[in-house]
C-alpha cells in the first residue's frame, strides 16, 4: 500500500482488512492564473505523454479522487476521479502560482473534454 500523506480520507478498519472510501474533490481553473484549461497527463509529470483530453476549459469543474503524487521540485499532481490521467495543480513556471483551486460548488458543469485542443479559446491558454 502506497503512503499517500496528502489524501484527505475517511477510513474505516473492518475484521476483513482496511476500508478506505476515497473523497472526490471537485476542482476549477484559477481565474487568477494565465492558462484556460489543463491537457490531462499519463502520468504523474508535466512532462508525460498527453492523453488527449483537456480539463478546466470554460469554467468547467472536474473532479479528482484519492491519488495525489508530489514531485521532488514540489509540483502536486492529483487523479482524474475517472481514471484518465493526471493534472497537476500549480504553474510549472513558477511553482507559488496555482492553477487550478477548489470548486466550491458542484453547480457549475464537470467536464473531461476529449479531443486535440483545436478548439481552444483564442483568448486562452492550455498548459
Amino acid at each position: 500500500r502506497l503512503f499517500k500523506p496528502f489524501d484527505n480520507i475517511d477510513a474505516t478498519t473492518t475484521a476483513t482488512g482496511d476500508d478506505t472510501k476515497e473523497e472526490e474533490e471537485s476542482w476549477k481553473m484559477n481565474p487568477d492564473c494565465r492558462y484556460g484549461s489543463i491537457r490531462v497527463r499519463s502520468k504523474a509529470d508535466v512532462k508525460s505523454e498527453l492523453t488527449g483530453n483537456i480539463v478546466g476549459r470554460k469554467g468547467t469543474i472536474f473532479s479528482t479522487r484519492g491519488e495525489r503524487h508530489e514531485d521532488d521540485n514540489g509540483q502536486i499532481y492529483l487523479k482524474l476521479a475517472d481514471g484518465s490521467g493526471w493534472v497537476f495543480m500549480n504553474d510549472p513556471r513558477n511553482l507559488q502560482n496555482p492553477i487550478i483551486i477548489k470548486a466550491e460548488n458542484k453547480t457549475e458543469k464537470e467536464s473531461v473534454d476529449e479531443g486535440d485542443g483545436d478548439d481552444v479559446a483564442k483568448d486562452s491558454k492550455t498548459i
